[in-house]
């Protein structure tokens, strides 16, 4: 597993206990620098004033979907060496998600979220 401590994580989803079961399966694996957005405008606010190695993002999620954030996200100089992770209840978003690094199917297993961010980390 990468070391998951030297990672600056940001968990972006509009469900605040699903932001709080990815957190914890991240620090439970060894993730100290996490921070957590509700939305994709407020995440993209910590990302300027912060970059990120990871990013965990919703989906479905009001005000900017999760694709529509990954875009903004890739098209930021300063962001291009992030990883992104998906979550959707949709399993078809899986074959066409530009930009993603990984799609977690929901409900997401604590064994499937750190296989998802250990392919992602390569």
């Amino acid at each position: 597993m990468a070391d998951l401590a030297a990672l600056d994580i940001l968990i972006v989803d509009d469900d605040a206990p699903m932001r709080a079961i990815v957190e914890r399966a991240l620090r439970a694996a060894g993730a100290t620098r996490i921070r957590t957005a509700e939305s994709a405008p407020v995440a993209l606010a910590r990302l300027a004033d912060q970059a990120a190695d990871l990013i965990v993002t919703d989906h479905q999620m009001p005000e900017m979907a999760g694709l529509e954030f990954v875009a903004a996200i890739r098209a930021d100089a300063r962001l291009k060496h992030a990883r992104v992770l998906m979550i959707s209840g949709y399993a078809d978003i899986a074959n066409s998600a530009p930009g993603v690094d990984a799609v977690l199917i929901k409900p997401v297993e604590t064994s499937a979220l750190l296989g998802a961010v250990e392919k992602a980390l390569g």
